[in-house]
């Protein structure tokens, strides 16, 4: 009953969030388009548009239209109440431990790694690399602005979703 009240309270968190509508998305993607989708997108930061190519068509999209059909709030993720992580400084090594289980509780961990993270750190760090962030790189470190997005969950700060997808 336990783990299930810890689920929920972090469920509560993403909703907040604006962020449990995103993270149940579920679909049938078709391998090959999403390979063409990568090969050929384009990002305007400055214009907040994005362009690529599928079969011989090139399509547009605002960050707007992109939210949108995702299930996000772009109003809200761009709101003075939400967070651009990629515009904060790298979460302090200082602040890394509070993330993991404390040494007397016997558990091997290893800072800066996922090896003894407590139960939603760890969590939140495989949500984002399978779901919004970038799943390259070693699976056994925590990196750069995964520490963030782990403390502004934690904290139920919003956050910029797409800011960090567009990155």
């Amino acid at each position: 009953m336990r783990s299930q009240t810890v689920m929920t309270e972090l469920v509560d968190r993403f909703e907040t969030m604006g962020l449990a509508n995103i993270l149940q998305h579920r679909c049938d993607w078709n391998e090959t388009v999403i390979r063409q989708f990568y090969a050929t997108l384009e990002i305007s930061i400055e214009e907040e548009r994005i362009w690529w190519t599928t079969g011989k068509r090139t399509y547009y999209s605002t960050f707007a239209q992109f939210a949108t059909a995702n299930q996000l709030d772009y109003d809200l993720m761009k709101s003075e109440q939400s967070v651009n992580v990629l515009l904060e400084n790298p979460l302090d090594e200082n602040d890394y431990p509070a993330c993991y289980e404390p040494a007397n509780v016997g558990i091997p961990r290893m800072f800066g790694g996922i090896q003894g993270l407590r139960h939603h750190p760890a969590v939140i760090n495989k949500i984002a690399r399978v779901t919004f962030m970038p799943k390259s790189g070693n699976k056994d470190k925590v990196r750069c602005h995964y520490w963030n997005v782990i403390s502004h969950v934690m904290n139920g700060n919003r956050i910029n979703v797409i800011a960090l997808i567009m990155d």
